[in-house]
């Protein structure tokens, strides 16, 4: 493995563990916000809305039950962080689909509650270790907002009184939503700076300033990464160690920046 790869190598490593602990935190929020449905809805058992949050939610655990699996089985590896980023974004966007597939409207592009989950899902972008997958997911949450503005704007009379009024939720306005566009595609780009920056620190952490090799904090990275994953793979690990004789001898003989070059 060449030196190149190495930082590749432990930012895998890293992303690694941060979707497994998103796993583990999505998989918790759902399971929280299907106990709030299920108390909601014999509040109210007649309200349709609140039964669609219930049939939202499970179905939002399910995927989160599936997504922590996959995380802890290293599935797809390679791709599962940008899958699993897209996949909480979708999970909003048709929560907020459903209450337009029930005739409620004004939930979907006023929600107060669905869409503030969007930004619980961009932030946890930044676990992933590539921004890439910030901008991705927000430019995708965007784009599924949009298109659920222009629906419900163009097939329901959203600021009819007649209809709406006292319009709990609020009227509809473009410049309302619009702003909500640029809030989120503003997350999206802070979130990957941050993890521009945290990639930066990351491998400038784990590199000597002399030498430019890999100091003992790259190491013991690696052994904990490959140590994890061989218990979860239930996979043998074997560790060699290279002693280089008399390299003190070298240094005497030719001088330590010769010793750190070789």
């Amino acid at each position: 493995m060449t030196t190149a790869q190495q930082p590749d190598q432990l930012l895998g490593f890293a992303t690694e563990r941060g979707e497994l602990l998103v796993a583990r935190i999505r998989l918790a929020l759902t399971s929280l916000l299907l106990l709030i449905a299920v108390c909601n809805l014999f509040l109210q058992i007649d309200s349709l809305e609140r039964l669609t949050g219930l049939a939202a939610t499970l179905a939002a655990v399910g995927v989160s039950l599936v997504a922590f699996i996959a995380a802890k089985r290293d599935v797809g590896r390679a791709w599962l962080g940008m899958a699993t980023s897209c996949l909480d974004v979708t999970l909003v966007s048709a929560t907020l689909a459903a209450y337009l597939a029930i005739d409620q409207p004004h939930t979907a592009v006023n929600s107060r509650v669905v869409f503030e989950t969007y930004f619980l899902a961009i932030g946890a972008t930044g676990l992933r270790y590539d921004p890439r997958i910030c901008i991705v997911a927000g430019l995708l949450a965007c784009a599924q907002y949009l298109a659920i503005s222009w629906i419900a704007d163009t097939y329901w009379t959203l600021n009819e009184t007649d209809l709406y009024a006292p319009f709990i939720y609020g009227a509809f306005s473009w410049s309302s939503q619009v702003s909500r566009l640029i809030l989120m595609f503003t997350a999206s780009v802070l979130a990957a700076v941050v993890v521009a920056r945290t990639r930066a620190l990351l491998q400038t952490s784990t590199k000597d300033p002399l030498t430019g090799l890999f100091n003992r904090g790259y190491f013991r990275e690696c052994i904990a990464a490959e140590v994890s994953r061989a218990r979860r793979s239930g996979s043998p690990l074997s560790l060699a160690m290279i002693d280089v004789d008399h390299f003190k001898s070298f240094n005497d003989r030719h001088g330590h920046a010769a010793g750190d070059q070789g």
